[in-house]
């Protein structure tokens, strides 16, 4: 095996190199374009054959193979030797690459007669090329170690569901990023807005799947991960958000007709790709420590020469593009284009975006931080959470006040007065009444204006029966993030933690809840021993008996604990065992997390809602379609 997916893995590579090299160095109307097309697709059957190659390994405990023993073991339930494949620094990055080959040999077989379909291979060949050289020659999942009986494991932590479902969808919205990068960059290269309809496409459908695996990826945290939250402001998990704003800007400004508008999309569509590369870079270099982080020797320096590479090309690129498009430009051309691209953002239209792109800037300056900020001061630490809080908190209340008050909620302006005194009702109340910061006030009073206002364009809608499948959409949308936007300012704003170490018999109070340690005892599983102590609880909930469990994993020589959950509508009490002693004294962290429930409703109907939009949008292109038609 070692053998045979070594030689395709160098294969591929070959293929990709040389397909990539015949795309960009010939010239527009050269042969050998369409030479290095096919070249591609044979590059990208030969990626899917090292997938098929790594998953039978994987499946079929093949330990021989380095990436298998590291990744699974005999005892492995199958759906996590499945997502094993994408565990590891490798196997992950050739999981990514055959998204790639795909999505390629799906665009060929639909569109390769089109002049856009060379860029898009060019494009997605180059990324391809990089990780096919870093799984071929850096961290090649095929190399063997010596003949062993068993693997040592998959971790703990990421024998989850979430593991299934998390890592695979982020990866591939990434790749539906790239794919919208390519076409807007051949419709700015060509001066053209041919490919509008299907970037804009491309990009909803990736930000769905990047939103969808944000959100599984909190629930996973929430639920398995035994820390108690679902977001910490984690390197990665910056990263991630940092794509998702400025996806969310260019799928919004990609409605906004103009040519500042347009040249600004192609800024943002090239952050969006770029900020994933720095993701990954992030993510395999170790250079900032995170939870997420893969340790993996010698991508750093590959990386970083990309980044490098991709940074001067969008220089280099930017003076080209003004060149070429030198005489459709207007009379007053000579003006700096950046002072147009800024007088947009300021526009009315564009505040949505212009927000959005300022938070995606700050967060992450702020991840980075720690790379760069020895140059400015002396201790160079992580950027604490609270800074982060607070950006995406005044971020996320702007964005509610700006829909609260949007002319499309109010064209008659004593509309908005029931909404406004609701609003200012509630922060007086709040501000009075209770010691919550002061985000969780203005949060909460703004949700309740837009909630008002929200209710008034339903009974305008429904009196004047203009009720239509967008506008059904934009609705949903809007209520989804007001439910979003409570559940966040709640579980955060309102949360009550203890932590306490218990002898047997003791009792620890938490608001209204009375935890008592009852017992402890211990079980043998294959390959873990875990102890489950028995904790009986008394308060709104009623009484009930708990047994969270903490794990020791003999081969990794690591522990590890779930968390018991017991949940309601209104909130969750959240118990996590972290630890014992000699004594069987155990140590539990108790939490009280408030209408957490409203952020995972808000998600589910965020996503709806958005699918709901995109086949409205759509819709309406085909109608406009026809109409031109006929």
């Amino acid at each position: 095996m070692n053998f045979i997916g070594t030689w395709m893995l160098r294969f591929a590579f070959a293929c990709c190199l040389t397909a990539f090299l015949l795309i960009v160095f010939k010239k527009e109307s050269d042969e050998s374009k369409n030479l290095g097309i096919l070249t591609g697709v044979v590059s990208c059957f030969g990626v899917l054959i090292s997938s098929i190659l790594l998953f039978y390994s994987l499946i079929s405990g093949i330990f021989s193979v380095e990436y298998v023993y590291h990744s699974t073991e005999k005892s492995l339930p199958l759906i996590y030797k499945i997502s094993a494949f994408w565990s590891g620094s490798s196997g992950s990055m050739l999981f990514w690459t055959s998204a790639f080959a795909v999505l390629l040999i799906i665009i060929y077989f639909r569109d390769r007669h089109k002049n856009s379909t060379k860029t898009i291979f060019g494009v997605l060949l180059f990324v391809m090329t990089l990780f096919m050289f870093v799984v071929t020659f850096i961290n090649n999942p095929f190399k063997l170690v010596s003949a062993e009986s068993d693997g040592f494991g998959l971790n703990p932590a990421l024998q989850s569901l979430g593991m299934v479902f998390h890592p695979p969808v982020i990866i591939i919205s990434f790749s539906f990023f790239f794919i919208a990068f390519a076409y807007q960059l051949f419709d700015i290269r060509k001066n053209t807005e041919e490919h509008v309809e299907i970037t804009w496409k491309w990009a909803m459908w990736g930000w769905i799947l990047l939103t969808f695996g944000i959100v599984t990826g909190g629930i996973w945290a929430y639920t398995e991960l035994g820390w108690g939250g679902y977001w910490a402001w984690d390197p990665i998990e910056n990263s991630s958000l940092v794509n998702w704003l400025f996806a969310t800007a260019f799928i919004h400004g990609l409605r906004i007709k103009g040519k500042n508008n347009k040249r600004m999309n192609f800024v943002l569509i090239f952050l969006t790709v770029f900020t994933i590369l720095v993701g990954t870079y992030i993510a395999r270099s170790g250079l900032l420590e995170s939870v997420h982080a893969y340790s993996s020797r010698g991508v750093t320096v590959v990386f970083g020469v990309v980044l490098l590479v991709l940074i001067l090309f969008f220089i280099i690129y930017n003076f080209k593009i003004k060149k070429l498009h030198a005489n459709d430009i207007s009379d007053n051309h000579n003006e700096n284009s950046f002072k147009k691209i800024l007088l947009a953002l300021i526009k009315p239209s564009n505040m949505f975006s212009t927000l959005t792109i300022i938070t995606a800037v700050l967060v992450f300056g702020g991840t980075t931080f720690p790379l760069y900020g020895g140059l400015f001061v002396s201790d160079a630490s992580a950027t604490p959470i609270s800074f982060y809080e607070y950006v995406f908190g005044i971020y996320g209340i702007l964005i509610l006040l700006i829909m609260a008050i949007n002319p499309m909620f109010s064209p008659k302006k004593f509309l908005l007065i029931p909404g406004s005194a609701c609003g200012l009702i509630i922060l007086g109340l709040m501000l009075f009444l209770t010691e919550y910061s002061i985000l969780t006030n203005l949060c909460l009073s703004v949700c309740a204006m837009l909630t008002v206002n929200l209710i008034i364009q339903l009974v305008i809608k429904y009196k004047n029966r203009t009720v239509h499948l967008s506008h059904t959409a934009n609705i949903l949308l809007h209520a989804s993030l007001i439910i979003m936007a409570v559940g966040v300012a709640c579980s955060m704003g309102m949360l009550v933690s203890t932590n306490e170490t218990l002898e047997k018999g003791n009792v620890m109070v938490v608001k209204e809840y009375e935890v008592k340690y009852r017992n402890l005892y211990w079980k043998e599983e294959p390959g873990k021993t875990t102890a489950v102590s028995v904790v009986g609880v008394s308060g709104p909930m009623g009484k009930i008996q708990l047994k969270p469990e903490l794990s020791y994993y003999q081969k990794m020589k690591t522990a590890h604990s779930r968390a018991v959950i017991k949940s309601t509508f209104k909130e969750d009490l959240y118990i996590i065992f972290e630890g014992i002693d000699e004594n069987d004294n155990i140590s539990l962290k108790v939490k009280i997390v408030k209408w957490i429930s409203l952020i995972w409703i808000g998600s589910v109907l965020l996503i709806l809602g958005t699918v709901l939009y995109y086949f409205s949008e759509t819709k309406k292109t085909k109608d406009k379609l026809i109409k031109k038609l006929e």
